[in-house]
């Protein structure tokens, strides 16, 4: 009778601290604490590693923290068990990881298990016209030539660009301090004409013209109603045949957000012809635009947000190819990496490079983990940024290994928690309860320091591959 009772008192104990337990975690989630309540959600699993719920919860805290792919199994395991919610967030996960019809799939279950009348919702329309899209490109990848690339703060993007005076001038016409809203106009190398976006009565963005007639600008008109939609448009640049026009719009031909487009402007209609999106690598499902090329040099340029901090863009140099190459490769996984610039060919160029040598990103511009690390690789090596990995199993292994020791100290702060708790416990059930508790806590953390150790071997090790095979 003694130990049922004991039995019951351990249930009670435990049900009270898992409660608790998933107050925290959610209380840190909705704080944006995503990393901490991820640890505190991946703890409550061990107890209930079948629980759809928990499974759901951790996949919303590495969704948050763009951590798709190790989102994709908990969200799979909820979605299998008929959660419908798991299947609008595995189809972010897969438009984010370039696995677009996949991500159509989960979109279409989705919308069964809701119910949802596609032809009504826009949004769900929308969404599905975006991985279609996508989809479609995934056959059509250009193969390109990258020179460099730099991280920078959006609001001054545009000085990474080197365009010779001869091509034209790249300018801001107005826009707030932080980049999130800018309006760029295009003057040609003649100074004859300037193609720039301006807010219409929608608060939209539209492109206008005007031509120098003597010392100043005629008044300012449509550009055109082909190029301009209910959509904003705006980055315009124009080459040196004064008939092709880029300039990027979030309109429904677009993947997701800004996309570039490219189109020619018809003297015998007199009208610019159907926009076409220039497709990968150079579109994403995030912002991409300001496609630059300086036919002297050779080079050209544009700007993505892909992976990056709300206030940061990537400006990407690259050499344009003369006849558009389309990546033949069957490996899914190249196609996925070369698509969205993971991968690709490098190629040098006679412009100095965009900053120093020890300044320069590793082109791992899709990282958005944290930096300044210190990261012993060997007696000569010391990494102190998460770029400086050159083997993706390394660099995932520290990851690994860092998060293990995020956990590993929550779960010391837990314990030191339970025993200040357990001094004032009177009831023996109660205290034999706790030190229970108390005696798992201590094996978790044994575990949590002895798996940082490993995966920091596994690191190292392949890093010292990674590097040994160059």
């Amino acid at each position: 009778m003694r130990l049922f009772v004991c039995l019951i008192y351990v249930l009670l104990s435990f049900g009270t601290i898992m409660s608790q337990s998933l107050k925290e975690a959610e209380d840190l989630f909705n704080k944006g604490s995503y990393e901490e309540s991820y640890a505190m959600y991946s703890i409550l699993l061990k107890g209930k590693p079948n629980d759809r719920n928990l499974r759901y919860k951790a996949a919303r805290c590495l969704m948050e923290m763009r951590r798709y792919e190790e989102a994709v199994p908990f969200l799979e395991f909820a979605s299998e068990r008929n959660m419908a919610d798991a299947n609008l967030l595995l189809y972010t996960a897969c438009f984010e990881t370039y696995k677009f019809e996949l991500a159509t799939q989960y979109l279409e279950r989705y919308i069964r298990l809701k119910n949802i009348e596609t032809d009504t919702v826009t949004l769900y329309n929308d969404m599905m016209t975006k991985a279609r899209n996508a989809a479609a490109m995934m056959d059509k990848i250009e193969d390109i030539a990258v020179v460099d690339s730099i991280k920078i703060h959006k609001s001054q993007f545009l000085s990474a660009y080197r365009l010779p005076p001869e091509l034209g001038k790249l300018g801001y016409i107005y826009g707030d301090d932080n980049g999130s809203f800018q309006a760029i106009e295009y003057i040609t190398g003649r100074s004859d004409k300037r193609i720039f976006s301006v807010n219409d009565r929608d608060s939209m963005c539209n492109l206008e013209i005007s031509y120098r007639m003597m010392d100043q600008w005629s008044v300012p008109v449509n550009l055109s109603s082909v190029v301009n939609t209910k959509s904003d448009e705006n980055y315009p640049f124009e080459m040196s045949d004064g008939v092709t026009l880029y300039y990027a719009s979030d309109c429904s031909a677009s993947i997701g957000g800004l996309d570039i487009f490219m189109t020619r402007y018809n003297t015998e209609t007199q009208e610019f012809t159907e926009p076409v999106n220039i497709g990968m690598p150079f579109n994403s499902p995030a912002n991409d635009y300001m496609y630059v090329v300086d036919e002297i040099n050779n080079v050209g340029w544009f700007a993505t947000d892909r992976w990056q901090h709300e206030d940061s863009v990537v400006v990407y140099e690259f050499v344009p190819n003369e006849k558009r190459m389309i990546l033949t490769s069957e490996d899914e996984d190249l196609r996925r990496r070369t698509a969205s610039l993971r991968h690709y060919r490098k190629a040098e160029s006679n412009l100095p490079r965009l900053r120093s040598e020890e300044d320069t990103p590793r082109n791992n511009a899709g990282n958005d983990k944290k930096t300044d690390i210190s990261f012993v690789v060997n007696d000569g090596i010391v990494y102190t940024d998460i770029d400086d990995f050159r083997s993706e199993e390394a660099r995932n292994s520290y990851l690994k290994s860092v998060e293990m020791a995020m956990q590993s100290e929550l779960l010391k702060n837990l314990l030191d928690k339970k025993r200040n708790e357990y001094t004032y416990i009177e009831s023996d059930d109660q205290r034999q309860a706790a030190y229970l508790e108390i005696l798992s806590l201590e094996q978790d953390i044994i575990r949590c320091t002895t798996l940082v150790k490993d995966y920091i071997l596994e690191s190292r090790r392949a890093e010292i591959s990674a590097i040994g095979s160059k």
